[in-house]
C-alpha cells in the first residue's frame, strides 16, 4: 500500500506532467529522488511520463 506522500506525488504529477523534468537542489529530478529512496512504482511512473529523464545529470554528473 502506498503512503500519503507517494499518493500526493502522483496527484501533483497528474496535474502537471512537466514536474518530472524540474531540477531541484544539486540538479536532482524527481526520478533521482525516487531512485534514492527506492520508490520503484514512482520510478516507473516518472519514466513513462518523461523517458529522457533517465539521461538527466545531477551537479555530480550522476544519473538516476
Amino acid at each position: 500500500m502506498q503512503n500519503d506522500q507517494t499518493m500526493m506525488v502522483y496527484r501533483f504529477v497528474n496535474l502537471n506532467k512537466d514536474l518530472v523534468r524540474v531540477k531541484g537542489r544539486e540538479g536532482m529530478t524527481a526520478l533521482h529522488f525516487a531512485s534514492q529512496i527506492g520508490e520503484v512504482d514512482l520510478l516507473a511512473e516518472f519514466l513513462l511520463l518523461c523517458q529522457e529523464s533517465i539521461e538527466y545529470l545531477t551537479v555530480r554528473r550522476e544519473t538516476a
